[in-house]
């Protein structure tokens, strides 16, 4: 095994090694989040780029940030990796399991939004990244939810459409989120989520990993960063998420709702449309 380098509690942690060594583009220009923002990520993910920060969306008091892991370069300084040995040490690394870590709180700071007044098109700059998407879309969200057969949380990286201040569409096609949603209509109950955005490297990049049945992502993310991921309890649905993150969005799927559709541009050129998808009905946000 390669030589571990450090790895990274937070998004933000992460965010300034990437500024110590050269791999990050600030933008103090506000740029609109409605096409502009996904533009420039799009253009310097065609090319060997830095990361970008845009300190400023247009309209908004929250950073945003893109092109992450776009070189392995970041992507083995995001995992703690040396860069030439990068595929040698994750193979084994995804073999394991470090079970989380449940803590009293989330120690960094944040604004807790009450119930009614969350409203997610004033307060959070989600992209609109082309012109015939049905909506702004928030694309690298980490969901949670409880499987009702194992009670492991199952999670995953699901794009989310904003269909109001306080309702998000959710394209739930993969398991485990899928297989749990699917659960929850059978019997006829609501299904708890929470969403969180701006999490640690490791957690992000083991949300896209598929797992076996009753195994939880972030054990994964644990075996990746070397040692446990912090978890804490959301606060207005029962779920433990990843501490740490930016921004969480709490709320429930009601399977007695209407499913609705949603068009999303993607990477390979063409527009996706979802599959009828189920409505979140958010109960808190945090940022």
């Amino acid at each position: 095994m390669g030589e571990i380098l450090k790895t990274h509690k937070t998004l933000r942690e992460f965010i300034q090694v990437l500024r110590d060594e050269g791999e990050l583009l600030s933008l103090s220009k506000p740029f609109d989040p409605k096409y502009e923002i996904s533009a420039v990520i799009s253009e310097l993910g065609k090319r060997k780029a830095p990361a970008v920060l845009f300190e400023k969306a247009k309209g908004f008091q929250i950073a945003v940030i893109g092109n992450l892991f776009g070189t392995l370069r970041r992507l083995s300084l995001a995992l703690g990796i040396e860069e030439d040995r990068l595929i040698e040490d994750v193979i084994p690394r995804l073999e394991k399991r470090v079970p989380p870590v449940l803590i009293s709180e989330d120690p960094a700071e944040e604004i807790n939004v009450p119930r009614g007044k969350v409203d997610l098109i004033r307060i959070l700059p989600v992209l609109t990244h082309y012109s015939k998407d049905s909506g702004p879309y928030i694309t690298s969200g980490i969901s949670s939810a409880r499987d009702l057969k194992t009670d492991v949380t199952g999670r995953g990286l699901h794009r989310m459409e904003v269909r109001g201040k306080n309702t998000l569409g959710i394209s739930l096609l993969n398991p485990p989120l899928a297989d749990i949603y699917a659960q929850h209509r059978r019997e006829g109950k609501r299904m708890e989520i929470a969403t969180v955005i701006g999490v640690p490297p490791a957690v992000f990049v083991a949300s896209i990993f598929k797992v076996p049945p009753g195994v939880d992502k972030l054990s994964v993310a644990g075996a990746l960063k070397g040692e446990p991921v912090e978890t804490t309890m959301a606060g207005s649905v029962d779920l433990d998420i990843p501490a740490h993150g930016e921004i969480v969005i709490e709320g429930y799927i009601d399977p007695r709702d209407k499913e609705e559709d949603g068009t999303l541009g993607e990477s390979s050129g063409y527009y996706m449309a979802f599959g009828k998808s189920p409505t979140i009905h958010v109960t808190g946000l945090k940022y």
